[in-house]
């Protein structure tokens, strides 16, 4: 935000009826300029205002022709000539006259200006094109560290006693009002002190006030009062709060001071901001004795911003003031253009320029976004840890490298709030730059970004590109097949030929995904109302070709996958034979192709029709060559939104070569990969994690066969060994192929 200020101080009494006039005008290029003059009021502008005192545009001309003269008229217009939307100029009017100087009871809240060319005056509380705020520039020992929109925190206190007639003072509706402090607070939490009200944490004293803001698990921000008020006399203002028994607790403006002056310490401080919907907590008037109860908030306690009424309020006006208010609040942190919306939607009340603000901020918002001259505060902190746990949960589930980092930074922001060693401040930076540096790899989006702005990370979508043990002839992993273009072109070039094909390859070469996932694909993207349908032969091959039968139409090719199951389930040599000449003979008038480990081309010779066949009319699938193997690992990945950290493609693929049954080791492996990825990324530190290729599948099981209890070990140990055919028909030159 481009810093605009055009600040005019009103010095002591120098002669009868001046004071002088000093301006600082601060331009958003950082030049600062300024200018002197003399406020000019005389008895006869006095009585004047007297006069005027219900009529608040005139009393504030008065007041704006006193101020707005010489050089301080002439800076001004020049200022206003270079404002614009994105850069307002902000009138801050300090007073700094003596404490008996009676310039300090005037209405300065009513002050108008010429902002207009035609010479016109307008009262600034409600002209938004120049934010306008009683500004009360001070030191105090006390902190009020830098606040986020994540920080907004209320606590609202209402107060109607049942015997506040003796005060000559109407009752009103308590749960009313809060009801409409609640919609004005809209998204900022709360609490609230009330009495006979439900949900309400304690009655509206000011020793409950003083405990919930010492002693609350997050600091309040925001402090809001609606309760009766008045000033006394002796220049004191009092409020009427209630005991529990709801009884009128009268406080005077010192006791509130100075119970808040003992809260707050080095982990906590006080509100940044209380709105006071009191009558009279900021009347001019006090200024002439102790002072008004709104200023001195802000002059006595640093506060950096108040809300307080300068007359009596209806409580109407009020509420729709802080309606108003807290929304705009919310959106910009913009105290004073805030109140100046909330006023200019009152209409034409007559209490509608009771309302009066009083900061210490200058052109600076109560609570900002921006990071520029701020850190993060623990409540920001605090809620982009949160967020970014839900996060990780979902893009990166079992990133357990990450996840340890995360943990281990995570508890170092734990062990250090609150301190302020520099020690503990630079571990603490340095945890946060840790998270930061996680935070954009898995969301893509800084730390910053997601605790303090609001801001949400890209679209993402969890689909795992990678099929593990299965093949892609799961049609949802038919769109990640790829690699395999040429090979794909024979086939279909061979199945042209003739009506019987059968591919032909090691475990593991990839032969039911090259036709489930891209033979079969290719064909029905050529003829789009070509139907297919697959079986295997299981141990009733005869069952399986009778449901393709049902199931399939005259234009279809229909698959039997794994055709080795005809002789490693079925036993029947019968119901072998009879099951290939079915075969053979819908093969006069379909397409149909056969998978087969090449390891089984021996059992085929048994069968003089099917070794034939199988003789012209096969076609060899051979393991992938490591150009194609790492061109389909990185179109998956990219299919599926992924994206490989450096090199890490490529020590993959070495790992791989040479392995048998290559394809589904590596699939596996990606697989187990993407389950810990990193939001896009797939890393070197988890590939490390899961064992590499070599180990993947063996630290899988071995970690779910070592979580089982003894009992379920032995168990799984007798399913594995009757699970385990071996091959007692091979002859002594032959390889075993044991299933």
């Amino acid at each position: 935000m481009n810093v605009f200020e055009f600040e005019i101080t009103i010095q002591s009494k120098s002669g009868d009826s001046s004071w002088p006039l000093v301006v600082r005008c601060k331009q958003p290029d950082g030049l600062t300029i300024h200018s002197k003059e003399t406020l000019q009021l005389n008895q006869e502008d006095l009585e004047k205002l007297t006069q005027q005192q219900e009529n608040e545009r005139e009393y504030g001309t008065v007041l704006g022709k006193a101020l707005f003269r010489g050089a301080v008229y002439d800076t001004f217009v020049r200022a206003l000539s270079k404002s614009s939307q994105d850069s307002l100029l902000r009138i801050l009017l300090s007073i700094e006259a003596a404490d008996n100087d009676p310039i300090k009871t005037l209405h300065w809240e009513r002050l108008c200006a010429p902002i207009d060319a035609d010479g016109s005056w307008h009262l600034l509380a409600r002209d938004q094109r120049v934010p306008f705020s009683l500004y009360i520039p001070t030191i105090i020992d006390r902190r009020f560290p830098p606040i986020g929109r994540r920080d907004l925190r209320a606590l609202v206190l209402v107060a109607s006693p049942s015997n506040i007639g003796k005060f000559q003072l109407a009752p009103f509706d308590v749960e009313a009002v809060l009801s409409g402090v609640k919609e004005a607070l809209g998204e900022i939490p709360y609490e609230v002190l009330a009495n006979d009200v439900a949900g309400a944490i304690g009655p509206p004293t000011l020793q409950e006030l003083s405990k919930q803001l010492t002693n609350a698990k997050k600091p309040y921000t925001l402090l809001h009062f609606v309760a009766h008020g008045k000033l006394l006399d002796n220049g004191e203002t009092v409020l009427y709060w209630a005991k529990a028994d709801n009884q009128v607790q009268p406080i005077t403006g010192e006791e509130l001071l100075s119970e808040l002056k003992n809260i707050g310490n080095h982990q906590r401080s006080l509100p940044h901001f209380t709105f006071l919907c009191t009558c009279e907590s900021a009347d001019p008037r006090a200024e002439a004795g102790l002072g008004g109860l709104g200023q001195r908030l802000v002059r006595n306690l640093g506060m950096p911003a108040v809300v307080a009424m300068t007359r009596k309020v209806s409580v109407e006006t009020g509420l729709a003031l802080g309606q108003n208010f807290y929304r705009r609040l919310r959106e910009s942190g913009e105290v004073d253009t805030a109140l100046q919306e909330a006023t200019a939607g009152l209409g034409k009340r007559h209490d509608i320029a009771v309302p009066a603000l009083f900061s210490r901020l200058g052109g600076r918002p109560l609570f900002s976004d921006r990071l520029d001259d701020r850190e993060l505060t623990d409540e920001e902190i605090e809620y982009g840890i949160g967020k970014l746990s839900k996060l990780l949960a979902e893009r990166a589930p079992n990133a357990s490298v990450l996840k340890q980092r995360f943990k281990t930074q995570v508890e170092i922001l734990k062990d250090t709030q609150g301190s302020e060693s520099r020690t503990a401040h630079e571990q603490r930076q340095q945890a946060i730059v840790e998270i930061d540096n996680l935070c954009d790899q898995v969301l893509e989006i800084s730390f910053d970004a997601l605790s303090a702005l609001g801001k949400q990370p890209p679209e993402y979508k969890a689909e795992c590109p990678f099929p593990g043990l299965s093949s892609f002839a799961e049609e949802q992993y038919h769109k990640f097949f790829f690699g395999r273009d040429e090979l794909i072109r024979d086939l279909q070039k061979e199945l042209a030929k003739d009506n019987f094909l059968a591919v032909i390859g090691t475990s593991g070469s990839g032969k039911s995904s090259v036709v489930l996932a891209g033979l079969i694909p290719k064909l029905k993207e050529q003829q789009p109302s070509l139907q297919s349908v697959r079986i295997t032969p299981s141990n009733e091959p005869l069952k399986q070709l009778e449901i393709l039968l049902k199931v399939s139409q005259q234009h279809s090719v229909l698959v039997v996958d794994q055709f080795e199951e005809l002789f490693t389930l079925c036993e029947d040599k019968a119901n072998r034979q009879e099951f290939i000449d079915k075969l053979f003979h819908l093969a006069e008038r379909q397409k149909i192709v056969i998978t087969m480990r090449a390891d089984f081309l021996g059992e085929c010779t048994f069968y003089p029709p099917l070794r034939k066949r199988i003789e012209t009319r096969q076609k060899l699938v051979g393991p992938m060559e490591p150009a194609e193997l790492i061109t389909a690992m990185k179109m998956q990945a990219d299919r599926g939104g992924l994206r490989f950290e450096a090199g890490l493609s490529h020590a993959i693929l070495n790992d791989v070569q040479g392995e048998p049954g290559a394809m589904p080791l590596l699939q596996y492996a990606l697989q187990e990969l993407w389950k810990r990825r990193r939001g896009r990324w797939l890393c070197d530190e988890e590939y490390q994690a899961i064992g590499k290729v070599q180990q993947a599948i063996a630290k899988t099981a071995d970690d779910f066969y070592h979580s089982l209890p003894v009992e379920k070990q032995e168990q799984i140990q007798n399913i594995f060994l009757r699970l385990t055919r071996l091959d007692k028909n091979a002859i002594q030159v032959e390889k075993r192929r044991d299933t």
